[in-house]
This record gives structure tokens, C-alpha cells and sequence, in this order.
């Protein structure tokens, strides 16, 4: 195949799969879930698990327990979004911890705009 078909194929991709190592901050859920798993995650993310608990332990992400089993909100999955994003735009985790943190201030998005 020459380059003019490679660039054919590759844009006529299955649609139905999955982007990876993207932010997916625009696009919900696509079954509505308001929990997820580690494998849901790492999936969709295409990361893996021991990145998500190596996330979890610097404090970026906080999935509840249910046993010793990880269970992660709708809000983890949009922090793993953003932490995923800057990471492919060359943020440190301290620069990703800080843009993210500003999400949880009670200030009326004062700080997020200062910044």
C-alpha cells in the first residue's frame, strides 16, 4: 500500500472504538454509569492499573471502597480526563494537582480565572 491509501485507512477507523489517552471532559459516559471500575478506566483511558492506584496514592484521583475493590465516580473519571491530557501536553503532576484542585474551590470559579 502506498501513503495516500495508509491515510485512507486510518480515517476510515472503526468509529465505535474508543479514543485513548485523550480527555473525554466533552463526552459523557456513553452508558450513563455513575460508578466505574479499574478496568472501565483503564480501558477507556488506555492506562493502566497501576497508574490509576499511583494517581490515587499523589491524592489526583479518590475511588471509594467497596471491600478492597476500587470504585471511581463520575468525578475521578473526569480528573483522570484532565490528568491524562496535560500529561500528553508535558505537565508535571504537581502542575496537573494544582489545575485540578482549582475545580474544587467553593469560590465561584474566582480562581480558576486569577490563575
Amino acid at each position: 500500500m502506498d501513503s495516500q491509501t495508509d491515510s485512507l485507512t486510518d480515517t476510515h477507523a472503526d468509529a465505535d472504538e474508543p479514543r485513548r489517552n485523550g480527555a473525554h471532559l466533552d463526552r459523557p459516559d456513553d452508558l450513563a454509569r455513575e460508578q466505574f471500575s479499574i478496568s472501565d478506566l483503564t480501558s477507556e483511558f488506555g492506562c493502566t492499573a497501576r497508574a490509576l492506584r499511583f494517581y490515587e496514592d499523589e491524592g489526583l484521583i479518590s475511588p471509594a471502597r467497596v471491600g478492597l475493590t476500587r470504585v471511581y465516580s463520575k468525578r475521578d473519571r473526569a480528573r483522570l480526563a484532565w490528568i491524562m491530557r496535560a500529561k500528553n501536553v508535558g505537565f508535571s503532576l504537581t502542575e496537573i494537582r494544582e489545575m485540578i484542585d482549582l475545580y474544587d474551590l467553593d469560590d465561584g470559579r474566582v480562581e480558576q480565572r486569577r490563575v
